[in-house]
């Protein structure tokens, strides 16, 4: 198993009360005699959801949409690469929580911030402005996601902790679902309500989000800053496989980030399919992409967290390369194709949800929060990357080359994990065991 240095007091802790022995990555859904999937959902997880419908439903239809009135397609990038900066702060929520019990606070505030800068973006006059809001609703959401995980990751044992992220990430799904259906009907209500409605959900989510928050059961002890910028600790994270994780799940966000920022822009532009209709299609891929989630788990179990990426990597390449290769040679009539593509694209994220947030967990050298933090900012940096590079190659090339470009980021990332894998990686329990 990997070598774990800088391991904090609580996973000491742990170890001393006898339950280090047991695998770090086990799925309990199962078939068969395992519990079912809805006795893992926590009540916590219904804020999370509404937060969900704002930052992961209405924010990717309806930003690029009002930018795109106003401004170029790097103006595009430029405003969703702000949104996904603000996602960089998560690490500094993590050790907040860490050290001194804010969850309640982080969670409950950052549904407060993500919900008042959604609301107030359609009136935003200029650029500035506009990227002070996605910066503030992305700091918010980052906050309230970090703050999930470790609701899951500081209360409960390892064992569980793949069913429970699978159990929150289908309330999830299912608030991105509800935001997506808002943002159809942008057409007939105008954007500004739709940014009302998505602003409204996720205030409404604060006070649920303060009454619902889980504080870890075990005690936390702060961790000495000292300790965790001492260069040669410094140095031996970066060469750690949780460094080489966090550079895979980077490029592998920046890919999907590239064609996810100009969405429904692409799909207007290149296969004249309106904003309502991408918007209804992409909310009904997600709707289908639910019944992955239990499945996925068992797979994992079977396979490990690495293999499952790997799928998932190859299967977002792919669907990347056919929209790219539809847009070229084809044109609006491979509309309803590149829907499917895009679908597979979707489905594909059931996979690398559940098992990228295990893996981190598995292979994370730091304390637990801070842990989840780097993961979360990690994909912020490749949502920032993906954002600016998308908007710039969309103004320089056009969009049809936005899709090939983001497959060549996954492709590089699918290589990372192949040498994650070869390391070892994140197991099943059976090999774990051996």
């Amino acid at each position: 198993m990997t070598n774990r240095v800088g391991v904090n007091e609580t996973r000491s802790a742990r170890a001393a009360s006898g339950s280090a022995d047991r695998p770090d990555f086990v799925i309990a859904m199962r078939a068969g005699g395992a519990r079912p999937w809805r006795t893992y959902i926590e009540s916590w997880a219904l804020p999370y959801a509404l937060i969900g419908a704002a930052v992961s439903g209405g924010v990717p239809i309806l930003m690029p949409l009002a930018v795109a009135r106003s401004g170029s397609p790097s103006a595009i990038g430029f405003v969703m690469a702000t949104f996904n900066l603000g996602s960089v702060l998560a690490p500094l929520c993590g050790l907040l929580a860490d050290r001194y019990r804010w969850h309640r606070v982080l969670f409950a505030g950052g549904a407060l911030v993500t919900g008042g800068a959604v609301a107030a973006f359609p009136w935003a006059q200029n650029l500035p402005a506009m990227c002070g809001l996605a910066f503030s609703a992305g700091a918010g959401s980052g906050a309230a996601v970090t703050m999930a995980y470790l609701f899951v990751t500081g209360t409960h044992p390892r064992d569980e902790w793949p069913s429970r992220i699978g159990a929150a990430q289908l309330l999830y799904v299912s608030g991105q679902i509800v935001g997506l259906l808002a943002a159809s009907t942008v057409a007939w209500v105008g954007i500004r309500a739709c940014f009302a409605i998505n602003g409204l959900v996720a205030l409404v989510a604060t006070v649920p989000a303060w009454r619902t928050a889980r504080l870890p059961s075990r005690s936390v002890h702060p961790i000495p800053g000292p300790r965790l910028v001492r260069p040669r600790l410094v140095w031996h994270h970066l060469r750690s496989p949780f460094a080489l994780f966090l550079a895979m799940w980077t490029l592998a966000l920046t890919g999907s980030q590239m064609f996810y920022t100009v969405y429904p822009v692409f799909m207007a532009r290149i296969f004249r399919v309106t904003p309502g209709e991408s918007s209804f299609v992409y909310a009904l891929v997600v709707g289908l992409s639910l019944f992955l989630f239990t499945p996925v788990c068992t797979w994992t179990n079977r396979l490990g967290a690495s293999p499952m990426i790997q799928i998932a990597l190859m299967t977002r390449t792919t669907s990347l390369l056919a929209i790219a290769a539809l847009g070229y040679l084809v044109g609006p009539p491979g509309a309803r194709c590149a829907e499917i593509a895009f679908a597979t694209l979707q489905f594909a994220w059931s996979i690398l949800s559940v098992s990228s947030a295990a893996c981190a967990a598995h292979l994370s050298p730091l304390g637990e929060g801070e842990g989840m933090g780097f993961y979360n900012a990690a994909a912020a940096i490749g949502g920032v990357a993906g954002a600016m590079i998308g908007g710039v190659v969309a103004a320089l090339w056009g969009y049809a080359v936005v899709p090939g470009v983001g497959a060549a980021s996954i492709l590089c990332a699918l290589l990372l994990n192949r040498h994650l894998m070869l390391q070892g990686g994140a197991r099943p329990p059976s090999r774990e065991a051996a």
